[in-house]
């Protein structure tokens, strides 16, 4: 008899994804939300085909989304950007990308 969680696990669709982590202070070498989201995707037998960090800016969240939206991919991630500071501030209304 199947394991329930073995039937599951191998009729999980496997997505392309990308990792957008909002930040002014990180870089690749220290994003560990980024990459703990990275390994844990790839656990998971997921492919993570972009991986960026960029700066606390609207304009530049949106160029960035729109990039990955281009590249086509299955599911996009963001993190980061919650510090408790004025440019803390990327909680803005996302309908534009969307």
């Amino acid at each position: 008899m199947m394991q329930v969680h073995n039937h599951v696990h191998q009729n999980t669709k496997r997505v392309r994804a990308a990792i957008l982590t909002i930040s002014d202070t990180r870089t690749l070498d220290t994003d560990v939300s980024g990459e703990h989201i990275c390994t844990l995707l790839k656990e998971e037998a997921h492919t993570v085909t972009y991986r960026e960090i960029t700066k606390d800016d609207p304009d530049e969240i949106e160029a960035a989304v729109r990039r990955m939206v281009d590249e086509k991919m299955d599911v996009i991630l963001t993190t980061g950007g919650t510090g408790n500071h004025e440019a803390g501030r990327h909680h803005r209304d996302d309908s534009t990308i969307a």
